[in-house]
């Protein structure tokens, strides 16, 4: 189906609000709209949609280490009272915390230089560095 610019515009308006405002994925946003194929489609003839695109997606990535922080420090349903004694839920428990795993884990995905897990290498200087001995650099000098 072949769509007029101001329908173009006004479609793909409702999916970037549904991206930053509501937190959608791309699939949930698209949902009725467009197909995905569509979509793309917008975003590789436009700079400007492909920009907004990206902009709404870092907006859905600080939304979601906000939900992180939110599920963390609600106690609430983890905690209740059984005859005058407080009792953890354990199933709460579980389920707060893999909400904040999977969204940890979405956002090292979808942003890993700033949200993914720092790997620190270093290869050179030392004497036996596995890499220099392999290539017969670095080795002690033999007495």
């Amino acid at each position: 189906m072949a769509y007029t610019q101001e329908e173009i515009n006004e479609k793909f308006d409702l999916i970037i609000r549904d991206i930053e405002v509501l937190g959608r994925s791309l699939r949930q946003a698209l949902n009725g709209y467009v197909s995905s194929q569509t979509f793309y489609e917008w975003l590789k003839s436009d700079e400007d949609k492909s920009k907004r695109y990206a902009h709404a997606c870092e907006v859905r990535q600080d939304a979601m280490v906000d939900e992180i922080l939110e599920i963390a420090d609600n106690k609430n349903p983890e905690l209740n009272i059984v005859d005058g004694n407080i009792v953890i839920d354990g199933t709460a428990v579980q389920r707060s915390k893999l909400q904040i795993d999977t969204r940890k884990w979405l956002l090292a995905k979808m942003n890993p230089k700033k949200y993914g897990d720092r790997v620190s290498l270093d290869h050179g200087g030392q004497v036996d560095n596995p890499v220099q001995v392999i290539l017969g650099q670095g080795l002690p000098p033999e007495e």
